[in-house]
């Protein structure tokens, strides 16, 4: 019967509908990736060509366009995920069956989280895989990412679960929301195999049976080892030509392929140690389990460090089944029977079990010999290159320097070079054959003297019985080498030397850097004491604050002057005293602290002595982290109004050399600001802040708002007592007003004058003594006698009454009194005070008063009856000068000639025809002598000479006879010689180049005839030979061709040989001992080398072999003996003649076939690296955390910092390094990082309180306001009443917090308490009228003189007519009310009324004539000097100066 197709089925699912059929977010998925749709088996057309299995879910998420996907063959998947407009087609178009089976996935494929696992999380021994395609997809949010959702945890090959789960080798973790999965329980252990310590054939290739090489694991065998040789595909020969040894041997073969053991010489013992081998067992050991006693004993592996699994057939590698303890270098056994104890791997523990000492006992052991260096190897080299002498110990001056040839004999040579300073206690030589040459170039070989001859014995001292205080350091000086002269060897030992040096953080106080501890006896190192002569003390933190002393005279601690900004120390601040240069004594008489004391006299060697009486100085260690660079943000605590907070600690810190910086203090105590009305919330009133490594210290005291605490203006009074709770002076004035209303507070009369300033203007005049001398501190002891005095001196001077002013003196530099002028009539006394004053002076003709002080009153400084003088001058004053010349008029001679007749002749400027002339033009020539270049010759120098004709020899010649011939320039043939050409070569003297040479130097080499030896020859007998150039073969060869080879010296190389250097060793003929040989005798044999048969071999080939010895490979041996290895051994005396180094090691085992020719136990650690270049040879992984801690003595082997925080979980394996509670409030952030270690979020309010302890965990304040309501939720947080006016807005913010309208006048007084509450000025003028209802608000009399102006703004208040004579004078005080100016020679009569306006005496004599009838003198001549007639007319009005300048405007006012 043919089977019907079923109709197609399309299937639309929304992935909300799969949400809610998985119960984890997060599921193992495939994702369909082709927007254009297509079968559903295409792998290429899933992310990843992931098609989704049974247990995973198919999501199919939107494009841009709708798509359909076909499934033509049945399919089983977890659900089915569809986002967007897709179409699933079941059994296309009906022409096949299919079936999409939905079921629940198995456990595994979904979980809360994805998360990611390297394959290495759980080390060897252990798989892990991840479950599912790879892809997972987040139901919530519907990203796919690429991860897994859980993972298969398995034992891996070679590994078996523990016996507590043996049944159970797989394990499912899943992944968790945070991106982790969960602990794995799963553990497993090697499987456990028969094995023995053994080994197997490398590769099916011939080999000798004694080359590690050809082993696996690189290991010759031994008698406690099993051997494998199996033969695979190919045959292979061993062959064994020395005695060797095994414990079994097996040889195994497939298929024709043979196995040919072949013994050329010696034995193959197998067997020996027994019929069982001892290592053999299932048990698993470790060798890091074995501990051995911390000196004296070592380890190495017995047989081999691997095994041969004889299950497997396979070898491991480093799985040591047996271990040999021998003594170590420098021990021996005390039992000679016993020297060594061997433990089997017999059980799991058998390592871990093993106490060496219950079998052998290892003790110290001396070699009689002295501490040696030894040069390495046989061949030249440098002195001070390390890598030549053994072990790469250079000599000190406590080691010999051994230098040895080889059994071979051969020479070498050691070249010290220059500046290398090498040095050593001496030179030893061996005995083998050969030479040893020392070549020192340019420079010093020292070989000390032996300073301790106890360290040339069998001493032997245990580098751990030294006492190494923790500030001190040692390191080894000699090396663990000694030579043992009954021997002439070299013998490993202990090193008898170590140098201590202060240890990083200290520094020497000794006169030394370092100290020496020498091993002359064996209880040496037990009693060295390193402090009798080495001291280190701490060296003092950068960084640290510092209070420094600062007083030369010394004196009390506790006195804070003697200290730097006045900061005594603090128990945070180190002491220190600098170098004052000089001696001083502190003295301590109460218990003090600080957390140490530094003394730098370093410069002068002054010192400090601190004595300390019945009290106590403490020294607190200073805590690393408050020294350093960084500084501390204090401005938060600073600024927080509930906090008090005062420093503690010293506002500088100690840097380099002993300098200071200034910087925020390190630490402050901080209390609750009760002036402002806080309290402590708990029991803690006071808490220390620190600055702890550039972070303050965590807040822990809480302040809270105390209402009946406030002090609102700080005074000290608490508002509810206090009269004027806003005016910290309570009403300074007196007025009943306090100063927050008061419009003056320092005014009582509140602005008397109603200029809108308080108090009365007070208008000045300035007196000065400008003497640097003036003894005004002395005299103003009593400063109100002084002005007293000085006031009365003033009235008598002048005719105006200073004595009802006032004075203010000042001892500046100058001297400076104020006159002060206060009250109504203040400006115009100013003004009267200044013209009796400049009057005064004028008519005295002197610029200053001489005012001389007698004080009424005794006092420390001054006594009665001392007179103190002073010169004052009244500033802006000007005497009267009408020639400017600085001479008041009235003492002025020439009152109109500025330079006072100068020339003395009587005769003033203005009648004075030569005014600086005194002789008025003495030679008639119409030029005053001031100007006349010769005033006593009529001609002026007429020959320009500079000389004048009454004092010039020569009139007529400008050189006034310049040769000093007698003959002036009208009568002189040559007037520049004197000698008148004395050759006669028609060539005056001063232009002849030889004035005493008719040829004029013919030979040209300038040298005149009467100094020139060879007149006819310029370079003057060159040669010296005495003879000139014509006369001389070799002009410049002194000895003339001396060697006669017809080459004169200048051109001859060797001019006392004739054959010129024949060999050409730039050694001339009568020089060289060879003259035929370029190389002189290079052998030394006194044979040169054009006669010598071995020219470079000094014995002239000694074995007669026909070969040189320069050449001759073994030159005292036959040809036939060679030196197979180039060691320069020949082969018949070589001990190991295929080893160059000749077994440098010692281990007997030669370096060709040693695995590790310089380690003498060979690698006994396994790690493939040699105990010469291993820096752990006892640890497989060499330190692996680098901490200077190999693995065997490593608590935590993989942990550097060894378990930090001590919680017993080693760093490497520690989720919290420094953190011993492990991250307690699981924020993922661990301590020191974590500042709250139990608050999650990390206080979250920021007020330096965590969150387990802060009452108000999301306020910073902590209810500051104390209404029990946190600022999270409170709607005024720092308001008790919480807006008592119902204003909205927080008293915190409110002007006025019981007035809703806020003080409507802005006048900063509330209405609440507010007299005008509408009058921002509070009835300035005081009147009782509120402004809002005041017709003249600022005038307290309303308007008193009935202008229609108020007061305040009416130029004359009590004048209706408002100054009617313009003079700024309101009538109600004018003089003169209809005169400007009033007086102006204050005789108290009206200008209008004055027959002498100018003349106070009003024509005295009466003869109708004024004393004056021309103004005297302005108030401020300099300013008034700008109105006088002609400049700036008609200003003076405009500029209201008619009193100031009545002089200079007189015309213009009247």
């Amino acid at each position: 019967m043919r089977s019907q197709a079923l109709p197609a089925v399309l299937l639309v699912l929304q992935v909300a509908a799969v949400r809610g059929a998985l119960k984890d977010q997060y599921c193992s998925a495939g994702l369909w990736d082709d927007a254009a749709g297509g079968n559903w088996s295409d792998a290429a057309s899933w992310l990843n060509n992931a098609v989704p299995e049974e247990n995973d879910l198919a999501v199919f998420e939107e494009a841009s366009s709708p798509y359909t996907v076909n499934l033509v063959k049945n399919t089983q998947v977890a659900s089915v995920a569809i986002e967007g407009a897709v179409t699933l087609t079941i059994g296309q178009d009906g022409l096949s069956n299919a079936m999409l089976v939905i079921g629940e996935s198995k456990d595994g494929y979904c979980s809360e989280g994805a998360c990611e696992v390297a394959d290495d999380t759980y080390g060897d021994g252990y798989d892990i895989v991840g479950i599912g395609s790879g892809l997972v997809y987040d139901l919530d949010t519907g990203d796919t990412s690429e991860a897994f959702a859980s993972y298969a945890l398995s034992c891996a090959d070679g590994y078996e679960p523990v016996w507590s789960n043996k049944d159970n080798n797989t394990e499912t973790l899943e992944c968790s929301a945070d991106g982790g999965h969960d602990s794995a329980v799963l553990s497993c252990e090697p499987i456990r195999y028969w094995r023995c310590t053994g080994m197997a054939w490398a590769d099916d290739t011939d080999g000798d049976w004694n080359d590690a090489d050809a082993w696996e694991g690189g290991e010759v065998p031994t008698a406690y080892s099993d051997v494998n040789l199996l033969a695979m595909d190919t045959s292979y020969a061993v062959t064994i030509e020395e005695d060797s040894e095994a414990a079994a041997v097996t040889i195994g073969n497939e298929g024709d392929a043979m196995v040919l053991i072949t013994i050329v010489d010696g034995w193959l013992s197998i067997g020996e140690v027994g019929e069982t081998n001892p290592t053999c067992s299932e048990s698993l050991c470790t060798v890091d389990d074995l501990v051995l006693p911390a000196k004296g004993y070592q380890a190495e592996a017995l047989g081999g460090s691997s095994s041969f699994n004889d299950e497997l057939q396979v070898v491991q590698l480093e799985d040591i089944r047996a271990l040999r303890i021998t003594c170590a270098t420098g021990y021996a056994s005390i039992d000679d029977d016993v020297q060594f104890v061997d433990v089997f791997c017999n059980d799991d523990n058998s390592f871990a079990d093993f106490d060496a000492t219950d079998y052998l006992t290892c003790k110290l052991q001396g070699v009689d010999g002295c501490p040696s260096a030894a040069w390495a190897v046989a061949e030249d080299g440098e002195w001070d290159v390390a890598d030549q002498w053994l072990d790469g110990h250079l000599p000190t001056p406590y080691e010999i320097a051994y230098f040895n040839t080889d059994t071979s004999g051969a020479s070498y040579s050691v070249s010290v070079p220059a500046g290398s300073d090498s040095q050593a206690m001496g030179l030893v030589i061996g005995n083998n054959e050969g030479s040893i040459v020392i070549e020192i170039e340019d420079d010093f070989l020292v070989l000390a003297e032996e300073e301790h001859p106890g360290v040339c014995s069998d001493a032997l001292c245990d580098v751990d019985d030294l006492w190494v205080p923790r500030n001190y350091t040692i390191s080894p000086v000699a090396s663990g080498l000694v030579y043992d002269a009954s021997s002439n060897e070299i013998l490993e030992s202990l090193s008898k030397v170590y140098r201590f040096e202060c240890a990083s953080g200290y520094h020497s106080i000794s006169d030394t850097d370092y100290a020496i501890a020498v091993c002359t006896q064996h209880d040496s190192f037990e009693t060295y004491d390193v402090t009798t002569e080495l001291r280190c003390v701490e060296t003092v933190p950068i960084g640290c604050s510092a209070s420094s002393w600062v007083s030369e005279d010394g004196g009390g601690w506790s006195e804070s002057s003697n200290w730097l900004n006045g900061h005594e120390p603090s128990s945070f601040d180190l002491a220190y005293f600098g170098d004052l240069g000089t001696d001083i004594e502190v003295s301590i008489s109460e218990d003090e602290t600080a957390t140490g004391v530094v003394i730098d006299g370093s410069s002068s060697g002054s010192s400090v002595m601190i004595e300390i009486t019945d009290s106590v100085l403490l020294l607190a260690d200073v805590e690393p982290q408050l020294c350093g660079e960084y500084d501390c943000d204090w401005s938060r605590l600073e600024n927080m109004s509930n906090f008090s907070l005062t420093w503690v600690a010293a506002p500088q810190v100690l840097s380099d050399g002993g300098n200071f910086t200034d910087t925020t203090p390190r630490a402050a105590e901080l209390t609750c600001n009760e002036a402002g009305g806080y309290a402590a919330a708990t029991s803690l009133d006071t808490q220390i802040i620190t600055c702890y490594n550039g972070y303050l210290s965590r807040l822990e005291l809480s302040c809270v708002l105390a209402p009946h605490l406030r002090d609102s203006d700080s005074d000290g009074i608490q508002n509810f007592e206090d009269s004027c709770a806003w005016d910290s002076e309570n009403d300074a004035d007196s007025d009943d007003l306090c100063q927050n209303v008061d419009s003056c507070p320092e005014d009582a009369e509140n602005d008397p004058d109603g200029d809108g300033e308080c108090g009365y203007e007070v208008f000045t005049l300035t007196l000065s003594d400008s003497r640097p001398d003036a003894p005004c501190s002395d005299a103003l002891d009593d400063e109100d006698d002084f002005n007293l005095q000085l006031l009365a001196f003033l009235s008598d001077e002048t005719d105006f009454d200073f004595s009802s002013q006032g004075a203010k003196t000042s001892c500046a530099d100058p001297m400076v009194v104020t006159l002060l002028f206060g009250g109504p009539d203040g400006e115009s006394n100013r003004d009267s005070g200044y013209i009796a004053l400049a009057a005064a002076l004028n008519a005295k003709g002197s610029a200053v008063f001489e005012f001389s002080y007698s004080p009424s009153t005794a006092s420390k400084r001054r006594r009665l009856g001392v007179t103190y003088d002073f010169e004052l001058k009244l500033d802006g004053f000007v005497l009267r000068d009408l020639d400017s010349d600085g001479i008041a008029d009235a003492l002025d001679s020439c009152s109109t000639d500025v330079l006072n007749d100068v020339d003395s002749d009587d005769l003033c400027v203005d009648v004075d025809s030569c005014p600086i002339d005194a002789e008025n033009d003495a030679d008639g020539d119409s030029t005053c002598g001031d100007v006349d270049s010769c005033p006593y010759d009529a001609d002026n120098d007429i020959d320009a000479d500079a000389l004048c004709a009454d004092e010039d020899s020569c009139d007529f010649d400008a050189d006034n006879d310049v040769d000093g011939d007698n003959l002036c320039l009208s009568s002189d043939s040559c007037p520049n010689d004197s000698e008148n050409d004395f050759d006669g070569d028609g060539l005056c003297g001063d232009v002849d180049s030889c004035a005493f040479d008719a040829d004029n130097d013919v030979d040209s080499d300038s040298l005149c005839a009467q100094d020139d030896s060879c007149a006819l020859d310029s370079e003057n007998d060159v040669d010296g030979d005495n003879l000139c150039l014509h006369d001389d073969s070799c002009p410049d060869d002194a000895d003339n061709d001396f060697d006669g080879d017809a080459l004169c010296a200048d051109a001859d190389i060797c001019p006392q040989d004739a054959e010129n250097d024949a060999d050409g060793d730039d050694l001339c003929g009568d020089l060289d001992s060879c003259p035929h040989d370029s190389n002189n005798d290079a052998d030394g044999d006194f044979v040169c080398g054009d006669v010598d048969s071995c020219p470079k071999d000094d014995e002239n080939d000694a074995d007669s072999d026909t070969i040189c010895g320069d050449v001759d490979e073994c030159p005292y041996l036959d040809k036939t003996e060679h030196d197979l290895d180039d060691d320069g051994i020949c082969g018949d005396i070589d001990s190991c003649p295929l080893d160059a180094d000749n077994d440098r090691d010692s281990d007997n085992v030669c370096g060709d076939v040693d695995s590790c020719p310089l380690d003498r136990s060979n690698d006994s650690d396994g790690d493939l690296l040699c105990a010469n270049v291993d820096d752990c040879s006892l640890d497989a992984e060499n330190d692996w955390d680098s901490d200077d801690l190999c693995a065997d003595v490593d608590s935590c082997p993989h942990d550097a910092a060894n378990d930090f925080d001590s919680d017993q979980i080693c760093g490497d394996v520690d989720s919290c390094r420094e953190d011993a509670n492990n991250d307690a409030d699981s924020d993922l952030i661990c301590t020191p990082d974590d500042l709250c270690e139990f608050d999650p979020e990390h206080d979250a309010d920021s007020d330096y309180i965590c969150g387990d302890i802060d009452s108000c965990a999301y306020d910073a304040g902590n209810d500051i306001d104390s209404d029990l309501i946190c600022q999270d939720v409170d709607s005024c947080h720092v308001d008790l009443e919480n807006d008592a006016d119902s204003d909205n807005i927080c008293e915190v913010v409110d002007a006025c917090d019981y007035d809703a309208e806020n003080d409507s006048d802005g006048d900063a007084v509330c209405g609440n308490r507010d007299s005008c509450p509408y009058d921002s000025d509070n009835d300035i003028d005081g009147d009782q009228l509120c402004a809002d209802v005041d017709s003249c608000p600022n005038d307290s009399d309303n308007d008193m003189d009935s202008d229609n102006i108020c007061g305040d703004v009416d130029s004359c208040s009590l004048s209706a007519d408002n100054d009617a004579d313009g003079d700024n004078v309101c009538e109600d005080v004018d003089s003169c009310p209809f005169d400007n100016p009033d007086d102006s020679d204050s005789d108290t009569i009206c200008d209008s009324d004055d027959l002498c306006i100018f003349d106070n005496e009003n024509d005295a004599d009466s003869d109708s004539l004024c004393n004056r009838a021309t103004c005297d003198v302005d108030r401020e001549p300099s300013t008034c000097s700008l109105y006088i007639v002609g400049i700036n007319d008609g200003k003076c009005i405009q500029d209201n100066m008619c009193e100031v300048c009545s002089c200079s405007c007189y015309d213009e006012c009247q």
